[in-house]
């Protein structure tokens, strides 16, 4: 329910979310936290209970733009703007040697893209996962990784991570 919304003086498709900002990499990083009140994670955990601070190693971590120490909508920023800045395409026909030879190109340039399926990518046993959670953080193999930890459930909130450029020129059809 975060990540599209109508405020006043920003663009009708407006994607917002939290600004992510890595995962914590240990239990140093996230007892400093609780007094800088830098970062925020959906998880709570009380500040004087060492023994639970383990449960945020690992995890993702959000800028806390309103340094209250707690998730909320006040975090929220602006993550751009889901419509394309330009779109089209071109077409032409060349005439060689007797040969004709059609292509057509599509274009976006601009504009977020918001991949909901992200949400989800530390989903556990039972979903699949992207490529690039082979590179997420581990205690020991990957300990210094700004991917949340696998296999934590659906653990992240609607963030930065999961918008991305969604720009691409593509060639449609080609005839010969």
């Amino acid at each position: 329910q975060y990540m599209y919304g109508y405020k006043k003086d920003y663009p009708l498709n407006s994607l917002w979310g939290f600004e992510y900002a890595g995962v914590f990499h240990d239990i140093d990083e996230v007892t400093e936290n609780f007094t800088s009140k830098s970062y925020v994670n959906d998880v709570s955990v009380a500040a004087d209970d060492q023994a639970s601070h383990h449960k945020l190693v690992g995890r993702a971590k959000y800028i806390d733009q309103d340094h209250d120490g707690a998730l909320s909508t006040d975090d929220l920023v602006y993550l751009g703007n889901a419509d394309p800045i330009v779109f089209g395409g071109l077409q032409n026909t060349f005439n060689l040697y007797g040969f004709k030879l059609g292509v057509y190109l599509a274009y976006s340039l601009g504009g977020k893209i918001y991949n909901y399926s992200e949400l989800l990518m530390s989903g556990g046993k039972y979903t699949n996962q992207y490529a690039y959670m082979t590179d997420a953080w581990h205690p020991v193999r990957n300990p210094e990784s700004d991917i949340p930890r696998a296999g934590i459930g659906k653990a992240n909130v609607p963030s930065s991570f999961q918008v991305h450029d969604a720009s691409y020129l593509r060639l449609k059809t080609v005839n010969f």
